[in-house]
């Protein structure tokens, strides 16, 4: 388990999202949604993170195996052939209670949710507490997660961050009662947990389940809201844009798209990049070095070089201010990717 840091300052500052060349489209997400909830509410309280997912290219495939006891074949191997289950927020959690949640651990693709509601002691088994708290003032919402800051999701951002935009809910269980997880965020006071991951082939928590795919729960916001006619206002997406983007940074790393599912290339290589932020002139040294691309942060290639030599200085005088990525390869296909700061 990781220490856990108390850090007071927060640096305003973009995370950085880092493409490959290889494309997103072939990573598909199957999307766990109850279309008994969407009739009931004339609206798919979902969409708005489905909209994200998609708009970062991700392949949506919408499944209703919600109660897994009634799903068909066809649809148990799409869940089983998924790159990565989202387990929708607006599934009813009592399809998880009983023997129901022993299937859904015995998927191997990994799966993440903000449905607090369906982790549950009671319902999925990820937590040891069958507590969940909905909070309607949207002050109270601005919740400070301690944040771990060598973990490259949070790239950017140091110390507290604020979680969410408006109310909220949350499962009552602080930083201790979070098992066997590694928990990346907590309310400041540690009375929730906001961020945990849970490890494949490990116990929620000691005499707990145990899950067949790595396990992922990020909280979001809530439906604890109403208009003037008491009909729900659903924020299933209320993050901070700050938070925002650390949940498409863990949604990409448990697709293997993020630095560390480059097969931990970073310790093969250890290309030398400087002077950064650069301005005119900007030089890669390595051994075996073969090749450098400049990428933006959608991933396009903007400059691809071949090199001969173990260095090359490469000239961005040409590029506008702002956010690239390096991604360096040697000659056995190993690759390593460098943030560029172009000013």
């Amino acid at each position: 388990m990781k220490k856990k840091l108390h850090l007071k300052s927060f640096l305003n500052f973009a995370v950085v999202m880092l493409f490959l060349s290889n494309s997103l489209n072939a990573q598909q997400i199957v999307y766990v949604v109850d279309p008994g909830r969407v009739a009931e509410y004339g609206v798919n309280p979902d969409k708005p993170t489905m909209d994200i997912l998609t708009a970062e290219g991700y392949e949506v495939i919408t499944s209703t195996a919600y109660d897994i006891t009634q799903a068909t074949d066809e649809q148990k191997d799409t869940l089983w052939n998924a790159d990565l289950i989202y387990l929708g927020r607006a599934v009813a959690s009592a399809n998880f209670e009983g023997d129901k949640r022993l299937e859904w651990h015995g998927f191997t693709a990994p799966m993440i949710t903000s449905n607090m509601w369906a982790l549950r002691s009671n319902r999925m088994n990820w937590f040891n507490t069958e507590t969940c708290t909905n909070v309607d003032d949207p002050v109270d919402a601005v919740f400070q997660g301690d944040i771990w800051v060598d973990d490259e999701v949070f790239e950017g951002l140091f110390g507290t961050v604020d979680w969410w935009t408006g109310p909220y809910s949350t499962i009552e269980i602080g930083y201790e009662g979070a098992g066997n997880g590694d928990v990346l965020a907590t309310k400041t006071d540690g009375g929730q947990v906001l961020f945990v991951r849970f490890e494949a082939d490990i116990e929620f928590y000691p005499g707990g389940d145990t899950p067949s795919g790595d396990r992922v729960y990020i909280g979001s916001a809530s439906d604890n809201m109403r208009d003037e006619n008491q009909n729900p206002i659903f924020n299933y997406l209320g993050y901070t844009d700050e938070v925002k983007q650390v949940f498409l940074n863990e949604v990409a790393r448990l697709l293997g798209l993020f630095p560390s599912g480059i097969e931990n290339s970073e310790l093969k290589l250890n290309p030398s990049v400087y002077p950064v932020p650069a301005t005119n002139n900007l030089v890669v040294e390595m051994e075996n070095l073969n090749s450098v691309n400049i990428l933006d942060l959608t991933g396009r290639c903007i400059s691809s070089y071949t090199v001969n030599s173990k260095e090359i200085t490469l000239d961005v005088s040409g590029l506008k201010s702002g956010i690239y990525v390096l991604k360096i390869s040697d000659k056995k296909g190993n690759a390593s990717v460098k943030k560029l700061i172009k000013e």
